[in-house]
């Protein structure tokens, strides 16, 4: 097998590996939710991301946990509070 052939041959099994990462990537949907920032979020559960108003207000890092086959809003934290779907702070979510 000469050079040109070898080439092309791992260029095709990288582009066939880049493919099916995606797929796989969005085939779960526990991070469709998104919580960050001064009270801001996305939702991608949608073909297009729409805004969503949340509790938290977060300056540094935060944890959002969804459904992983539906992608809905579970809960989430900034590390001090824990706010449910509703985005209403959950029993004993306060000062952790």
């Amino acid at each position: 097998m000469n050079q040109f052939h070898l080439t092309q041959l791992l260029r095709r099994a990288l582009l066939l590996s880049l493919a099916g990462a995606c797929f796989n990537v969005y085939g779960q949907k526990e991070a469709n939710v998104w919580h960050f920032g001064d009270r801001a979020g996305l939702d991608f559960n949608q073909c297009k991301p729409s805004p969503v108003a949340g509790s938290m207000a977060s300056p540094n890092g935060c944890a959002v946990i969804s459904h992983p086959k539906t992608g809905q809003l579970l809960f989430y934290s900034n590390a001090r509070q824990v706010f449910n779907r509703n985005h209403r702070l959950m029993p004993h979510g306060d000062s952790l």
